[in-house]
């Protein structure tokens, strides 16, 4: 630690991760015991390490180290990083439409059933789509995550029914949210979402919603959850259905640095940790696909 060649990896703002975990470690019995062996990770990369150590199987300093070097398999010890990766995410907005609860299939797919409480949960029926029928509790059903960072409209179209329950308790029992920087259900954010059509709630007529998503409420992590949550000393415990749901996404246009840089003469190419940018005279970053960077 210390010397120009670890310098030079710091100053590229990699951190050693050992030493975040013990401030006195070494790997190797040299000068008494050096910490000669390292892991160096960027802060992306950092921000997914849970600890780092070193198992002393290999070397011994002191009284220890002749009895040690008949049996040790190196002269170094191994160095133990533990990681904890995030789901790959892309810089891209995921334009299209994505449909999910449709009839005839075998599960509810890509779509999450997480029960908060009460003794049921959603369910997949292939008449019916998704199904929930509670004795009282709190249940959600989720979307997959969606990056909408450069959404310009975003909407979700579904046909629900709900039987049978108490008419008035309809807009506040089942209910649709978003969020957009998910984490879990307990610990995200969430809006509410107006579904303008309910159904009458006295029979099983399916009925047709569409919501529009106000673009304020998405982002990068934007999960969409339909809520069933009754009291457990409710009369009547509505069963909730939901099917043919559709998620629909336009993004904007993302310049491209490819198109830009024959009119920005003075546009740069950066080699940095062995990817390749370009960079714009405003300081807008592009990657070599034409993709802007955050």
């Amino acid at each position: 630690m210390g010397e120009e060649p670890l310098n030079i990896i710091q100053n590229a703002d990699y951190e050693e991760q050992l030493l975040k975990y013990n401030n006195a470690p070494y790997s190797h019995c040299y000068g008494g015991g050096e910490l000669i062996d390292h892991v160096y990770a960027n802060p992306s990369m950092a921000a997914q390490i849970t600890g780092a150590g070193l198992f002393h199987i290999s070397t011994g300093c002191g009284a220890d180290a002749s009895a040690n070097a008949n049996h040790r398999y190196s002269d170094h010890d191994p160095y133990v990083v533990a990681v904890n990766l995030l789901s790959e995410q892309t810089d891209e907005c995921e334009e299209g439409e994505h449909n999910y609860l449709a009839t005839g299939g075998s599960g509810l797919g890509d779509m999450r059933a997480i029960s908060m409480s009460g003794q049921w949960n959603w369910q997949y029926d292939s008449q019916y789509g998704a199904k929930c029928q509670d004795k009282g509790g709190e249940d959600w059903l989720l979307t997959p995550e969606y990056n909408l960072t450069q959404a310009s409209s975003v909407s979700l179209a579904f046909d629900h029914t709900i039987g049978y329950g108490n008419v008035s308790d309809l807009r506040t029992q089942q209910t649709l949210w978003v969020t957009g920087n998910f984490v879990d259900v307990s610990e995200s954010e969430w809006t509410q979402l107006t579904i303008p059509t309910y159904p009458t709630g006295t029979n099983w007529n399916f009925v047709h919603a569409t919501v529009n998503v106000p673009l304020t409420a998405v982002g990068a992590h934007t999960v969409f959850g339909f809520k069933y949550d009754v009291p457990s000393t409710a009369a009547n415990k509505a069963t909730w259905e939901v099917k043919n749901l559709q998620v629909s996404v336009t993004c904007n246009e993302i310049p491209s640095a490819l198109d830009e840089t024959r009119t920005a003469i003075n546009a740069t190419k950066l080699l940095l940790n062995g990817h390749l940018y370009i960079v714009m005279p405003t300081g807008e970053r592009y990657s070599a696909t034409g993709v802007k960077l955050q």
